[in-house]
């Protein structure tokens, strides 16, 4: 695929990974464009390794550099903000294939909101009371 139409995909994925609900909450404004912004300049290959320590090491590299762009720089919103994106490259067929980042599957995160976390909190609890876990 040409480079110019990667980057489109990869700037239009950039655009809806992080939306102002993933980022609500006081001393935020600005931490949507910001973000946007951020992820456009990301190297996507950094993140194509099954090898965990590296990609915990460019994760957390990522992190830190994000959380110092923020106006409210918080590594939680930064992190949070990151897997997102992660997430939603992988889940594009043209960046997943184009970066490689099939590698790296097993080692991205689930970035929870509430939702998912009190989902995957009764799909535990169930497992455990029907001694599946």
């Amino acid at each position: 695929m040409p480079h110019d139409v990667i980057r489109m995909v990869k700037s239009r994925v950039a655009r809806a990974a992080v939306g102002a609900s993933a980022v609500r909450g006081r001393g935020n404004k600005g931490t949507v464009e910001v973000a946007r912004r951020f992820f456009r300049r990301v190297d996507l290959r950094r993140f194509a390794t099954s090898n965990p320590e590296v990609f915990s090491a460019q994760l957390d590299r990522h992190t830190e550099r994000l959380r110092r762009c923020l106006p409210n720089p918080r590594w939680g919103l930064a992190r949070k903000a990151i897997n997102l994106f992660l997430m939603d490259c992988f889940y594009n067929r043209y960046l997943s294939e184009a970066f490689g980042l099939c590698e790296a599957e097993s080692l991205l995160e689930l970035p929870l909101d509430s939702f998912t976390g009190n989902q995957r909190l009764r799909w535990k609890t169930r497992r455990c009371r029907l001694g599946r876990e």
